[in-house]
This record gives C-alpha cells, sequence and structure tokens, in this order.
C-alpha cells in the first residue's frame, strides 16, 4: 500500500461512479453519507468534487444542472467560493427526475468563482444519490434590484393550485417523499413589485438581470422547520428531507425582500381543528388558543433569525385569509364555527406581535409588516 501525503487506499473511489447523461452527456455520482456512514470531512467515503470558472466576474447568478437520474438527494450541499464576504452555503433539494437547470442564487464574486459539492449530508445513509453534472455562470451588470425570498408553508408554496415543481410532490408514502408543493401558482410568484409590470414568478422564469427569486416554502411547514439546525426526525411533514428553511442558503445581507406565511400548523392547531370542529363536529376554541398565542410568539422569534440572516431584508409576514368564518355565518353548518375564527385569530395575533414589535423594539427590524392577503 502507497503512503505519504496524497497517498493511500482512497476507499471512497468504489463508491464513484460514471454514467452517460446529465449536461454534455457525462456527469458523476455517489451516495450520500453522514459521519455515521463514514461521511463528514475527511471521512473515508467523502468525496467532494469542484468546478472552477476560468475567468472573472463580479455579481453572478449560478445555476447547478441536475440529470434525469442520479440525483436524489433532498439536501445537496453546494458552497459558493470567492464570494464577498466568505464562502455561501446552499442546500437544494436535487429530485427533480428530469434534466433541469436549479438557481443557486446570485452571488458578488472578489476571487476565483468555485462552486464545490459534496456527498456529506446530514441524513446521508448511503441510499440516496448525489451527481456532480455541471454548473453555470449567468454574469449580471450589477446587483439585482430586487433579490426577493419566498418562506413558510402552504399559504405560501401554492397548496391547491396544482403546477407544483416535481422536487416538491413526489413519491407519496414512501421514505423519501416530499410533499412542499411548491407551485407555479402561488401567490409570491405572482406578485407584482414596484416599477415592473411582470409578475415575479416570470421574470424569474425569464432569468431577469433586474431581479432574483427563490422559493422555500414548503406545505405543513411549522415554524420550527423554518428557524436554523436541523428539523429532525428526516422526513416528517414540512419539511421531508430538505433542510431548515433558514439553513438553506437563501438568506444573506443581499436580500431585499423576504415574504413568508407560518404559524397556523404549529401545535397541530389547522389539522385539528379541522378534524374535531368540521368532521367530529366537537369543537371548543380553548383547546386551541394557548397553542395559536404560543404560535405568535415563536413567529416573533422566527422573524428575528430571518433578520440575522437578512439583515437588510424588508420582511413581509402575510396574513391567513379571513373569509372562512365570515362563509360560515351564512352556513347551515353553524356549529363548528368557532375553528373558523382560529386563523383570523391567529392573523390578528400576529399583527398586533408585529405592530408591538415595531413600537417596543421585540423585532429587531423596523419595517416587519404583516398586510393582509387582500392587501397583496
Amino acid at each position: 500500500m502507497a503512503t505519504g501525503p496524497g497517498l493511500g487506499p482512497y476507499e471512497a473511489k468504489g463508491d464513484l461512479h460514471q454514467i452517460g447523461g446529465g449536461q454534455g452527456g457525462h456527469f458523476w455520482y455517489t451516495h450520500t453519507r453522514d459521519t455515521a456512514h463514514l461521511g463528514g470531512p475527511g471521512g473515508r467515503m467523502t468525496i467532494d468534487g469542484t468546478w472552477t470558472l476560468d475567468r472573472n466576474v463580479e455579481w453572478t447568478r449560478v445555476f447547478a444542472h441536475q440529470p434525469d437520474t442520479g440525483a436524489h438527494t433532498q439536501q445537496a450541499h453546494y458552497v459558493i467560493k470567492g464570494v464577498a464576504g466568505g464562502d455561501r452555503h446552499r442546500y437544494v433539494n436535487t429530485h427533480f427526475g428530469a434534466n433541469t437547470w436549479v438557481e443557486l442564487g446570485v452571488y458578488r464574486f472578489t476571487g476565483t468563482p468555485q462552486v464545490q459539492l459534496t456527498n456529506t449530508t446530514a441524513d446521508g445513509t448511503a441510499d440516496e444519490d448525489v451527481a456532480w453534472d455541471a454548473v453555470a455562470f449567468q454574469p449580471l451588470a450589477g446587483k439585482p434590484k430586487h433579490m426577493v425570498v419566498a418562506m413558510g408553508d402552504s399559504y405560501t408554496s401554492g397548496e391547491g393550485t396544482g403546477a407544483y415543481s416535481p422536487e416538491s410532490d413526489r413519491d407519496h408514502g414512501e421514505s423519501d417523499w416530499n410533499a412542499c408543493r411548491r407551485s407555479d401558482n402561488s401567490w409570491p410568484r405572482k406578485t407584482l413589485l414596484p416599477g415592473q409590470s411582470t409578475s415575479l414568478g416570470e421574470l424569474s422564469d425569464n432569468r431577469s438581470a433586474t431581479v432574483d427569486f427563490l422559493d422555500v416554502s414548503c406545505s405543513g411547514a411549522k415554524t420550527s422547520q423554518l428557524t436554523p439546525g436541523d428539523p429532525l426526525p428526516w422526513g416528517e411533514m414540512g419539511n421531508y428531507h430538505e433542510k431548515s428553511q433558514i439553513d438553506s442558503g437563501v438568506l444573506s445581507p443581499d436580500t431585499t425582500l423576504v415574504m413568508l406565511t407560518i404559524g397556523g400548523n404549529d401545535g397541530d392547531n389547522f389539522t385539528n381543528a379541522v378534524t374535531n370542529c368540521y368532521i367530529v363536529g366537537v369543537c371548543d376554541p380553548a383547546d386551541y388558543t394557548g397553542k395559536v398565542d404560543q404560535a405568535v410568539l415563536d413567529t416573533g422569534g422566527l422573524i428575528d433569525d430571518i433578520a440575522d440572516a437578512a439583515p437588510n431584508a424588508q420582511i413581509v409576514l402575510m396574513g391567513y385569509p379571513p373569509g372562512q368564518h365570515r362563509a360560515m355565518r351564512d352556513s347551515r353548518f353553524r356549529r363548528p364555527e368557532p375553528a373558523g375564527r382560529l386563523r383570523p385569530r391567529q392573523a390578528e395575533s400576529q399583527s398586533g406581535r408585529a405592530e408591538q414589535g415595531r413600537n417596543q423594539g421585540g423585532f429587531r427590524r423596523s419595517d416587519t409588516c404583516l398586510p393582509g392577503p387582500r392587501n397583496l
């Protein structure tokens, strides 16, 4: 056996494969591993691959290509190097099942542009594939005027509106399932930003130089699945095997706007209210209001976490639609009406919390606001 610097058995080569496919007809792949499965920094089965651009650029949009096979992990860990302020970490769900480009973000490069991808993941059990296919750089004339991030739960992701991105709606009932259901029809994508006559989603699809838009919302998400730290156990509704929304790396000091809805799923309030109030028909608001109040407090902490990661962004916490309980007033099904009040109560409580935060410094961001959906 060879010994010395740079020499040795390199066991990880036994799990590094190449195949025809993807961008350019060739890519490499291996299996994801955590430290318990010989992954992690310096791990015997750790594989890191790096792309290096052969020219200097400044503001640039970076993409990673995902092949139609051999890319399964929901937390591919990309590190973008040479960026002003230091390395930037970006975690991506790669399970599209189709040849496609995925945006990592817009970055200001001050050094040699590099993108690194590792097979180390927090959920890696040597079962999921990760692929090194291709990366692309789109140089921009300057920083986009609007750098927007959408976060939160089903009201942001667009649950029920169809046209879901394939990596966010697949394999129901299996260990690697994902039902975040990020929709092309979500309200963030329909938003018209100031000075724009084209929707945010269309501008993003056309890779506009004036706008950058990243969406990590997930149907069923709770506040704990947005805050920093791995949302264990993996596979739960609200994040599945995706990293927490803040840890995904979409937020930065470059972010100008963060839009979200959150809190309605905390304490399983929404699910339990629908079951008990509308199906069983037994509904006592006292069973829910304490959890609603806690969700409002947790939302305040989440806003502070977002402000830490995106200190220059306006944060818009949207309210939940109030129409349900109003419609119940004219319905013959009047007994479960208190359940309809839960989301309006939460919206009112969150609005009050936002106002209190602005007045008393409870939120560190003076420009945190909570408009109702009708005002969008």
